[in-house]
């Protein structure tokens, strides 16, 4: 048989990515040569690990089977994160295996290279051995004729040429056609190597801390240090990465871009003086330290020009906080192979470049994205002045090690297989394997830089904490959050409940059986609850659904109008009697704030009221009596008084009766008649609100000038809010289509926009009059934009609660935000004066838009702005955008394109960092600001209308489809994640204050709500189908209780198990009444427990949160809103 021209491929460079390289390429009837410019005479002293996208591909594509024995490898059990005073606030299991089909492994970098040199060298793997040359200095090449110029005058030829040369590459600037220089990060590296036995014997206090033979990587976290250590070479040697910012290196950063660059100990102690002493008796053990500069470079437009491709930091080098720049090296190896495996001889150029381009193609985006997440995870770990750890390790491992390999043969494909006599004969025998030799002693590699100290190779970027720095979750933060789903739900498969669905025979929690007895701490070890439901069958499933669907039509969340339905018709016959408005018998106070509104109400304000009233209200209405003047003016105040509880957006002290419209005065009428929790005056206030909607109207309608007047605008958001909110239907339906109308109005006289801005500031010559006309203008202006902050939050509240589009854009809002309550409080025109001067006020322009560009407003809160109402508002700026990328989620969750899903990734993971980063502005908040914030964690990791679906609300079919989408999501981490925050949701829900739930954060609470009782009924959904194997709660394996409404710091350790493998038995408390956050987290033993493995406990728990938030009330009584929501959820959870 004719003899054929070998392949001849070339790499330059003989580090990780340059021995990958020719591990993958390896095959019949190629001919390998590794081009290195050193000596390879020197030690390379680091540690190094490799992630699981990469060992996966080293164990089960290339067939490499042996990387712990053989090379030293050490299993990395896990992380220790430790804050700068020494204090370890967490260890975190590393259980990668079973999650992603490898483990991460370390090593001294010494000996990982060995390994991939005798991979290389290996003579039973298919294809003739690699040959590499050393001191092969690489000064120039022709990437269209695939020549390589060496320094000392040779060329050589190739017909596919790999440059994995590093950080300086040699070849980049012939590839790109510019020169690309490797740029500062701003951050620098010390490194330290040591044994474990002087470690252990010279620090013995550290070594009681941290024992550095365990296979634990350890991390100290400062706001700009960090340590970063561990083991290698089983347990022989300990590494330590000691990295700071280039400006408190006390270092010559110039010097510091070698490997072989020394450091001064004396100075990094300096940098490290504020560590526990224990941790500096280790950092003063070695006597000599190596110094690096960390570099990088941004993403290139190509790797490829005509028979050359740049790999490995050549083509991508990135910071090591990822710990992936070898391992993106072992993938850029791994697709070179797959696009390569069919060819064997030379061919045409262009067909090499088409070959070189798809594997760029396949590669560019994800190694890109991986150099940004590197960049993103070198922030600060800290707030400046503070020990709370603010970073996330974990903030983008299920992406990094989710990767699927380009290419996988099968394992036969890898059995040693000696080269066959005919390289065609073998070529055809053997198209598929993928494979290497090898023709070098190890040893020769030990070091791979000259005594010169010339940077070569991929060890140009220091190895020394590759992946050590391996993501993990951040368990530091004051609040347990864990990092938003990174949109890998599609990637899995969709029967992890075999062939079952919900809907079918072997389905068994339902509505009317899934109802059990509460049980204490003994009876939930004991209790099998797969004895409690009967089998049901397919008929009564359905039938389920459709009485599911048959609640949700009773319920607030759909409306079906009767005919002749209309304004007034629940108000048939209605006497509206001023005897009914009995204030004295509220069973609480009707307001929390200490404001005290100095109008009076005369009684020609009150007959203008009666006659506005009078006039709107129709003839079934009657009036036997009207509420006296007094009456009247104690609700004013509580609807002004209620509105100050917050954002305060009404003012109370420029407030005069007498000069307000007949429209305000009833809609704060209404306003104040809710707060009374009396049903006589809160029926009293519904009526009033309903004329309030017509008299705005019947307004507008005769004046337009009117829609741009603030008393009618207050109105209107008034009556909107109350009517949004009642849990009336139509009222609510009524409230929800018009709220387009008031955006509109205040969208179109420029409110939205910064056009208008108070310049006047008071000073002390100004006489009475001057003082108190620029103080009322003053508040108006502020007046404004606090009804537009309000009604950006309402607009955003009803958007993430009803799934629906919002009306206002983040982006449009650059209206300043308000000034600091203090000043807008300021009962009198002196007083504000006082305030203004004493305080140097100035104004400010920032605003919704900028504080969403820029968040240190947020961590470092200006003086000048109202912090409640400035946190209140960027934080449903975030909610905003949670929304859009939800809807963004749901469109990319069926497309083939990746980058759309990578695209959909990085804002997810970007949005969870701006929640994160908002958790300790929030101690000092009200309830219900945390409350929405945990909202907001759970919006991240569940679609709540697919949750709806599922529960009924549009009916059976639609049940079945969100169904299958829910399956996978109940079994993973993110649906336990979503399940620990809708948790916290009813932890913040119990501290809200009694007789405050009845608005949106009623419904914040509900859908948590409804989140555990998807996961619950899914859970035993899966219980059921498991029977024969799963073992019982009667096993000797008894499940470990876990509380996660209990506060972050409780159990912690048991949670984190729980959300990462799925361990233990999560419950709720079942609490009695009021738990404000600062108390006590628990429930008394008493209490009962809430199994969230019960689809009916956890409809129970709900409802009994909402009837201990009115106490001494009778259901009846209270919020017809919580009135609906008890009895939707008693009818989803069988409990009537």
């Amino acid at each position: 048989m004719a003899s054929h021209a070998p392949l001849r491929i070339v790499i330059v460079g003989s580090g990780i990515a340059g021995l990958a390289c020719a591990i993958a390429l390896r095959g019949a009837n190629r001919e390998i040569t590794i081009l290195e410019q050193s000596r390879l005479s020197s030690e390379i002293g680091a540690t190094i690990s490799l992630q699981p996208n990469a060992t996966r591909i080293i164990q089960e594509t290339w067939g490499v089977s042996d990387l712990l024995e053989a090379s030293n490898g050490m299993v990395d059990s896990g992380f220790r994160i430790f804050n700068s005073e020494g204090k370890k606030v967490n260890e975190i299991p590393l259980l990668v295996q079973k999650k992603y089909g490898a483990n991460r492994i370390m090593w001294h970098r010494q000996d990982l290279h060995g390994q991939l040199m005798r991979v290389v060298k290996d003579p039973a793997r298919s294809g003739p051995v690699p040959v590499l040359r050393t001191s092969s200095r690489v000064i120039s090449c022709d990437c269209d004729a695939g020549t390589l110029k060496l320094q000392d005058g040779e060329t050589i030829q190739a017909d596919v040429i790999v440059g994995a040369d590093g950080i300086h590459s040699v070849l980049r600037p012939s590839v790109v056609g510019k020169e690309i220089k490797p740029q500062p990060t701003g951050t620098s590296c010390y490194r330290l190597m040591m044994t474990s036995e002087d470690l252990k014997q010279r620090a013995p206090e550290f070594a009681a801390h941290i024992n550095p033979h365990e296979p634990y990587t350890s991390m100290f976290m400062a706001h700009d240090c960090r340590l970063i250590m561990g083991p290698a070479r089983n347990g022989e040697i300990f590494s330590v990465v000691a990295l700071v910012p280039d400006e408190k290196m006390n270092e010559d950063p110039d010097k510091a871009q070698s490997w072989v660059t020394e450091g001064d100990p004396k100075k990094m102690l300096e940098t490290f003086k504020d560590f526990p002493e224990w941790t500096k008796d280790m950092l003063k053990l070695p006597e000599r330290i190596g110094l690096w500069q960390l570099r990088d470079i941004d993403p290139l437009d190509t790797w490829v020009r005509g028979r050359v491709i740049l790999v490995g930091d050549a083509a991508h080098a990135m910071l090591p906080t990822q710990g992936q720049g070898a391992s993106q090296a072992i993938e850029d190896a791994e697709a070179l192979g797959a696009y390569f495996n069919d060819l064997h001889e030379p061919v045409k150029a262009e067909e090499v470049t088409a070959r070189l381009q798809k594997v760029f193609d396949a590669r560019h985006e994800r190694a890109s994205l991986i150099q940004k997440f590197s960049r993103d995870s070198a922030r600060p770990a800290t707030d400046k002045g503070s020990t709370e750890i603010k970073m996330r390790p974990d903030e983008f491992q299920d992406y990094n090690f989710n990767n699927e390999a380009i290419f996988r043969p099968d394992a036969q494909h890898f059995q040693s297989m000696p080269d066959a006599p005919d390289p065609v004969n073998e070529m055809q025998q053997d198209q598929d394997t993928v494979s290497t030799d090898p023709s070098i002693n190890a040893h020769v590699l030990q070091g791979a830089f000259g005594n010169d100290g010339s940077v070569r190779g991929t060890f140009d970027i220091p190895p020394f904490f590759e992946h050590i720095m391996v993501p993990e979750p951040d368990w530091m933060s004051g609040g347990f959050v864990q990092p938003p789903t990174d949109l890998t739900a599609w990637l899995q498969d969709t029967d992890w409940f075999d062939n079952g669905d919900l809907f079918a025979n072997d389905f068994h929690p339902t509505i009317d059986q899934t109802f059990e007895t509460s049980y204490d701490l003994t009876a939930i070890e004991t209790h099998d609850v797969r004895a409690i439901e009967p089998a049901r069958t397919g008929e009564q499933e359905g039938e389920e659904a459709r009485r599911r669907h048959v609640a949700f039509q009773r319920s607030p969340w759909l409306w079906n109008p009767e005919r002749n339905q209309h304004a007034f018709s629940e108000y048939e016959n209605e006497a509206l009697d001023g005897q009914h408005v009995n204030l004295g018998s509220s069973p609480h106070q009707p307001h929390a704030s200490d404001v005290v509104v100095p109008d009076q109400l005369s009684l020609g304000v009150r007959d203008r009221i009666f006659h506005l009233v009078s006039k709107t209200a129709p003839a079934s209405i009657s009036i036997t009596s009207f509420p006296s003047s007094e009456n009247l003016e104690k609700l004013i105040k509580a609807g002004i008084s209620k509105r100050a509880e917050r954002d305060a957006w009404v003012h109370p002290y420029t407030f005069r009766s007498a000069d307000s419209r007949p429209e305000l005065l009833i809609a704060l009428i209404a306003a104040g008649c809710i707060c009374f929790g009396i049903p006589s005056v809160n029926r009293t206030g519904l009526l009033l609100q309903e004329i309030v909607r017509l008299s705005l109207r019947d307004l507008v309608e005769k004046d337009d000038s009117v829609s741009q007047d603030l008393q009618y605008l207050q109105a209107s958001m008034l009556w909107l809010e109350m009517g949004a909110f009642c849990g009336l239907k139509r009222k609510m339906v009524a409230a929800e289509s018009s709220l387009p109308a008031l955006v509109t109005a205040l969208r179109r006289s420029g409110r939205l926009d910064n056009t208008r801005r108070f310049t006047d500031a008071p000073t002390e010559l100004d006489d009475p009059e001057q003082l108190d006309q620029k103080w009322r203008k003053w508040v108006e202006d502020e007046s404004y934009k606090r009804l537009v902050y309000h009604l950006w939050e309402h607009d955003i509240d009803m958007a993430v609660i009803k799934h629906r589009q919002p009306l206002i854009s983040y982006a449009e809002v650059t209206l300043p935000l308000p000034a600091p309550r203090f000043l807008w409080l300021a009962p009198s025109a002196e007083a504000w004066r006082d305030q203004y001067i004493s305080s140097k006020y100035t104004p400010t322009d920032k605003s919704l838009r900028e504080l969403l560009l820029d968040e240190s407003a947020i961590v470092c809160m200006p003086p000048n702005l109202d912090a409640s109402v400035t946190l209140c508002a960027y934080l449903h700026g975030l909610a905003a955008q949670l929304w859009e990328h939800s809807q963004q989620a749901r469109l990319f969750s069926s497309s083939t394109d990746a980058s759309l899903q990578l695209w959909s990734q990085t804002r997810q993971q970007k949005l969870y960092q701006s929640l994160q980063n908002l958790t300790s502005s929030l101690s000092s908040t009200p309830a219900v600001t945390r409350l929405f914030h945990e909202f907001l964690y759970m919006y991240l990791h569940v679609d709540l209308d697919t949750v709806a679906r599922f529960a009924g609300k549009c009916g059976e079919e639609e049940a079945h489809r969100a169904y299958v989408k829910l399956q996978s999501w109940a079994l993973d981490k993110e649906g336990r994640i979503a399940i620990l925050h809708a948790s916290q949701v009813i932890q913040a829900g119990r501290a809200v204050p009694p007789f405050q739930l009845r608005g949106a954060d009623s419904l914040t609470i509900y859908h948590a709500i409804m989140v555990l009782w998807a996961y619950s009924m899914l859970i035993r959904d899966r219980a059921n189908k498991t029977v024969p194997s799963t073992p019982t709660r009667n096993s000797s394996s008894k499940e470990q209780l876990i509380f996660l409404d209990d506060t972050p710091s409780e159990q912690q350790s048991a949670v984190n198990a729980f959300i990462f493998t799925g361990h233990g038995k999560p419950c709720l408390h079942m609490t009695s009444g009021y738990s404000p956050l600062s108390g006590p987290a628990t429930s008394s033993a008493k209490d009962d427990i809430c199994d969230l493995q019960s689809p009916s406990q956890v409809m129970r728990a709900g409802v009994k949160l909402f009837d201990n938030s009115h106490p001494g009330s009778n259901r009846e009584d209270g919020p017809p809103l919580l009135r609906a929501l008890c009895r939707l959820m008693e009818d989803l959870g069988g409990l009537r």
